[in-house]
């Protein structure tokens, strides 16, 4: 005649384990009542009390949290890259301007390029380039 194991659920381990330490009820009466030995209680209590600061630890960020903290950085790295391409596009436009080919250039492709620069930029960019022009 075997034995068949029993599998106790986590809700009910802590639920022993409280028993005893809490309710202050004997280990072997614990242990007797639920029909497991001292030295498996003694092994719950040891995981219980090694992982016990996990239920202090704030809960995993939902996933609408996360994509928006995504979508804040995203806008951060775009706002920068703007920044960078305005202020590249502003010393473009005073080296031709101080070369003197800014003068021969200045017909279609250049008006174009600061045009699209002006129309595409966000407001900072858009500002820069119509200082400069």
């Amino acid at each position: 005649m075997t034995k068949e194991r029993r599998r106790f659920e986590a809700v009910e381990k802590v639920k022993i384990i409280r028993e005893h330490l809490l309710e202050g009820k004997p280990l072997s009466e614990v242990c007797e009542k639920y029909g497991i030995a001292p030295t498996q209680f003694y092994q719950w209590q040891k995981m219980f009390f090694e992982n016990g600061a996990i239920a202090f630890e704030p809960k995993k960020a939902s996933r609408e949290y996360e994509l928006e903290n995504k979508v804040k950085q995203l806008d951060k790295k775009l706002a920068k890259k703007d920044e960078v391409i305005a202020e590249l596009a502003e010393h473009n436009i005073q080296l031709k301007k101080n070369s003197g080919l800014g003068q021969t250039m200045r017909g279609q492709s250049l008006m174009y390029a600061t045009r699209w620069l002006i129309m595409c930029g966000d407001g900072r960019t858009r500002r820069r380039l119509e200082r400069v022009l």
